[in-house]
Protein backbone atom coordinates (compact mmCIF):
# COMPACT_ATOMS: atom_id res chain seq x y z
CA UNK A 1 0.00 0.00 0.00
CA UNK A 2 2.74 2.26 0.94
CA UNK A 3 4.56 2.07 -2.49
CA UNK A 4 1.12 2.67 -4.37
CA UNK A 5 1.02 5.51 -2.19
CA UNK A 6 4.82 6.64 -3.22
CA UNK A 7 4.35 6.28 -6.98
CA UNK A 8 0.64 8.07 -7.09
CA UNK A 9 3.31 11.15 -5.06
CA UNK A 10 6.08 10.80 -7.52
CA UNK A 11 3.23 10.63 -10.32
CA UNK A 12 1.21 13.97 -9.38
CA UNK A 13 4.84 15.60 -8.91
CA UNK A 14 6.16 14.47 -12.28
CA UNK A 15 2.81 15.94 -13.70
CA UNK A 16 2.86 18.93 -11.70
CA UNK A 17 6.80 19.74 -13.29
CA UNK A 18 5.53 18.99 -16.53
CA UNK A 19 3.03 21.48 -15.64
CA UNK A 20 5.26 23.89 -14.87
CA UNK A 21 7.66 23.76 -17.34
CA UNK A 22 4.97 23.99 -20.03
CA UNK A 23 3.86 27.23 -18.38
CA UNK A 24 7.13 28.43 -18.67
CA UNK A 25 7.88 27.60 -21.76
CA UNK A 26 4.21 29.55 -23.23
CA UNK A 27 5.34 32.68 -20.84
CA UNK A 28 8.82 32.71 -22.56
CA UNK A 29 7.43 32.20 -26.17
CA UNK A 30 4.81 35.05 -25.76
CA UNK A 31 7.22 37.23 -24.29
CA UNK A 32 9.36 37.06 -27.16
CA UNK A 33 6.75 37.28 -29.81
CA UNK A 34 5.51 40.73 -27.74
CA UNK A 35 9.51 42.26 -28.23
CA UNK A 36 9.87 40.83 -31.63
CA UNK A 37 6.44 42.62 -32.48
CA UNK A 38 6.97 46.17 -30.37
CA UNK A 39 10.39 46.03 -32.14
CA UNK A 40 8.89 45.28 -35.71
CA UNK A 41 6.78 48.16 -34.67
CA UNK A 42 9.40 50.52 -33.79
CA UNK A 43 11.76 50.09 -36.69
CA UNK A 44 14.53 49.94 -34.38
CA UNK A 45 16.90 47.68 -35.90
CA UNK A 46 18.86 49.07 -38.78
CA UNK A 47 17.70 47.36 -41.44
CA UNK A 48 13.57 47.48 -40.46
CA UNK A 49 12.51 50.78 -41.85
CA UNK A 50 9.01 52.39 -42.90
CA UNK A 51 8.91 53.15 -46.00
CA UNK A 52 8.55 56.60 -44.43
CA UNK A 53 12.15 56.21 -42.80
CA UNK A 54 13.31 55.08 -46.23
CA UNK A 55 12.45 58.47 -48.25
CA UNK A 56 13.63 60.70 -45.34
CA UNK A 57 17.52 58.97 -45.53
CA UNK A 58 17.52 59.09 -48.98
CA UNK A 59 16.71 62.61 -48.78
CA UNK A 60 18.86 63.39 -45.96
CA UNK A 61 21.90 61.15 -47.85
CA UNK A 62 21.45 63.39 -50.93
CA UNK A 63 22.16 66.34 -48.82
CA UNK A 64 25.33 64.95 -47.61
CA UNK A 65 24.07 63.07 -44.60
CA UNK A 66 27.62 60.53 -44.18
CA UNK A 67 24.99 58.36 -41.31
CA UNK A 68 22.17 58.34 -43.11
CA UNK A 69 23.80 57.37 -46.60
CA UNK A 70 26.22 54.90 -44.06
CA UNK A 71 22.46 53.52 -43.13
CA UNK A 72 20.51 52.76 -46.58
CA UNK A 73 23.59 51.51 -47.78
CA UNK A 74 23.61 48.85 -45.03
CA UNK A 75 19.69 48.53 -45.69
CA UNK A 76 20.38 47.74 -49.33
CA UNK A 77 23.53 45.43 -48.50
CA UNK A 78 21.62 43.35 -45.63
CA UNK A 79 18.13 43.83 -46.16
CA UNK A 80 16.32 44.65 -49.86
CA UNK A 81 19.90 42.99 -51.41
CA UNK A 82 20.00 45.88 -53.78
CA UNK A 83 23.75 45.91 -54.40
CA UNK A 84 23.96 48.97 -56.73
CA UNK A 85 21.97 50.82 -54.34
CA UNK A 86 24.28 49.84 -51.44
CA UNK A 87 27.55 50.64 -53.45
CA UNK A 88 25.90 54.43 -54.39
CA UNK A 89 25.06 54.93 -50.74
CA UNK A 90 28.52 53.45 -49.44
CA UNK A 91 29.98 55.55 -51.70
CA UNK A 92 28.27 58.84 -50.53
CA UNK A 93 29.39 57.84 -47.13
CA UNK A 94 32.77 57.11 -47.76
CA UNK A 95 32.70 60.52 -48.57
CA UNK A 96 33.23 61.96 -44.86
CA UNK A 97 35.89 59.47 -44.13
CA UNK A 98 33.64 56.71 -42.88
CA UNK A 99 35.93 53.58 -42.30
CA UNK A 100 32.56 51.15 -42.21
CA UNK A 101 31.26 52.82 -45.29
CA UNK A 102 35.05 52.30 -47.04
CA UNK A 103 34.82 48.89 -45.99
CA UNK A 104 31.26 48.25 -47.16
CA UNK A 105 32.15 49.38 -50.72
CA UNK A 106 34.80 47.05 -51.11
CA UNK A 107 32.94 44.54 -49.95
CA UNK A 108 30.61 45.19 -52.98
CA UNK A 109 33.60 45.87 -55.57
CA UNK A 110 34.88 42.90 -56.53
CA UNK A 111 35.27 42.49 -60.42
CA UNK A 112 39.07 43.02 -61.54
CA UNK A 113 37.88 45.97 -63.43
CA UNK A 114 37.85 47.87 -59.83
CA UNK A 115 41.11 46.45 -58.38
CA UNK A 116 42.33 50.61 -59.05
CA UNK A 117 39.67 51.57 -57.11
CA UNK A 118 40.04 49.21 -54.58
CA UNK A 119 43.64 49.80 -53.75
CA UNK A 120 42.73 53.58 -53.39
CA UNK A 121 40.04 52.33 -51.00
CA UNK A 122 42.17 50.42 -49.18
CA UNK A 123 45.45 53.03 -48.73
CA UNK A 124 42.78 55.37 -47.61
CA UNK A 125 41.19 53.13 -45.26
CA UNK A 126 44.56 52.72 -44.01
CA UNK A 127 45.13 56.42 -43.01
CA UNK A 128 41.23 56.53 -41.27
CA UNK A 129 41.48 52.88 -39.50
CA UNK A 130 44.73 50.78 -39.63
CA UNK A 131 43.21 47.84 -38.27
CA UNK A 132 40.23 47.85 -40.82
CA UNK A 133 42.44 48.34 -43.81
CA UNK A 134 44.63 45.66 -42.67
CA UNK A 135 41.83 43.29 -42.29
CA UNK A 136 40.26 44.49 -45.71
CA UNK A 137 43.61 43.85 -47.36
CA UNK A 138 43.94 40.34 -46.34
CA UNK A 139 40.01 39.90 -47.11
CA UNK A 140 40.99 41.53 -51.24
CA UNK A 141 44.16 39.27 -51.22
CA UNK A 142 42.16 36.17 -50.62
CA UNK A 143 39.79 37.26 -53.18
CA UNK A 144 41.78 37.83 -55.56
CA UNK A 145 43.60 34.76 -54.89
CA UNK A 146 40.29 32.64 -55.82
CA UNK A 147 39.94 34.04 -59.13
CA UNK A 148 40.38 32.02 -61.94
CA UNK A 149 43.49 32.03 -63.64
CA UNK A 150 43.14 33.39 -67.19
Amino acid sequence: MRTFHRRKGILIATGLSIIALLAIGCAVYFQQSRISANEAQRGDRPFNLTQRDLSQLVAEAEKGNCVSAYRLAQYHLYSSLELQQAEKYFRLAAKCQNADALVGLITILRKPENDAEIDDLLVSLKKIDAKKGESASEEVALRRAERPSK
